[in-house]
């Protein structure tokens, strides 16, 4: 804890300067209209000029569910919410200070998730005691959180260099269109939420079964969460496609095709994403996460923006969103290739010598 606390501290203000610094040509290469480019940039630089609060919530939550104790971060996120809402109102409503209000609220309400977060570990649990200016690295564990976490880091960077490549395709059709992708997109993003909770869940449940010897329980858990993940996803998909006109709160012709292009695209075979991130967490947990990245490049890079370039120009925009199931179903391949062969079962062994020790 002390050795990623530290890590942060020396790479946050750099990477606060480049966020902010790109925030602009960024912005440029996703095409945003002009009538809109002001407000993003201004959005996009107070958010991320507070980016050690969103840092510093993730690693309280991944600590914290190392720990077995997933409620806690989701309690602490509940209460960041409501910050957010109320601070929203506050600075828009009273203060009219537009979108820099938002952000500003966005980022004060990040903060404060962080700051709780290291109010409650240091508390229930004393022996990590989170000191943020005592500098404390130890060469060795941050080899291995490197060795652990670059491959998880740059399959991330993946999805959301495959967002903006997507958007500046999506943008280059019109203003209606590209409101049509953002209003399905973020039902989509609503319906994945459960999904996504297994796939995290199963990270710290394969990790804590993997030092314990237990790969038995690791192969049932995996069998049972790609039968849940899938269950829940066809469930939320029979709830959503059936709404989707009035759940895109639009009487736009244009945005509601364009909406109602993705739900049914993308949403209706969203189960073969939910297993590829079960699949993910599985991987990730038993320390093999080269695979995850490895597939996230290739379905990224070999299947859906090629995929997505090549439906737009062959048969139009509507048709684009095919390219999302066809690379989700990639790299769920490459997953589940490697779960097969077993090769991720020989961190048990390198476990097992380091609790030796």
């Amino acid at each position: 804890v002390d050795t990623i606390y530290s890590a942060l501290l020396v790479i946050i203000v750099p990477l606060t300067l480049l966020g902010v610094l790109a925030s602009g040509p960024l912005l440029t290469l996703i095409r945003v209209p002009q009538e809109a480019y002001e407000q993003a940039r201004t959005y996009c630089m107070v958010v991320l000029g507070g980016i050690i609060g969103t840092l510093g919530y993730n690693m309280n939550s991944g600590i914290m569910r190392g720990l077995g104790d997933s409620r806690t971060p989701l309690i602490f996120l509940f209460i960041a919410c409501v910050i957010n809402i109320v601070l929203d109102l506050v600075f828009v409503l009273v203060f009219s200070w537009g979108v820099f209000g938002v952000a500003l609220a966005t980022i004060l309400a990040q903060i404060c998730s962080w700051v709780f977060g290291i109010f409650y570990i240091n508390r229930k649990y004393p022996f990590l005691h989170i000191r943020l200016f005592r500098m404390r690295l130890d060469r060795r564990l941050l080899g291995q959180v490197i060795r652990l976490g670059i491959p998880s880091a740059i399959q991330e960077c993946q999805f959301a260099v495959g967002i903006l490549i997507m958007q500046a395709l999506i943008n280059g059709f019109g203003n209606d269109f590209a409101a049509g992708f953002t209003a399905a997109n973020k039902i989509d993003t609503f319906a994945f939420m459960p999904i996504e909770s297994f796939s995290i869940a199963a990270t710290p449940y394969v990790g804590q079964n993997m030092g314990a010897g237990r790969l038995d329980r690791v192969q049932t858990g995996t069998r049972r969460a790609l039968v849940l993940g899938t269950l829940v996803c066809l469930a939320m998909s029979a709830v959503v496609l059936p709404l989707r006109r009035p759940l895109l709160f639009n009487r736009e012709p244009g945005v509601v095709a364009a909406g109602e292009a993705y739900l049914l695209r993308a949403l209706s075979l969203m189960f073969i994403l939910a297993m590829m991130f079960i699949m993910n967490g599985v991987l990730r947990g038993a320390g093999a996460t080269t695979v995850p990245m490895v597939a996230s490049i290739i379905s990224l890079w070999a299947a859906r923006i090629p995929v997505a370039y090549a439906l737009a120009y062959f048969f139009g925009p509507e048709e684009i969103y095919w390219a999302y199931p066809i690379g989700w179903a990639l790299g769920l391949l490459i997953c589940v290739v490697s779960y097969c062969r077993g090769r991720w079962k020989d961190c048990l062994l390198y476990t097992s010598d380091a609790a030796d020790e």
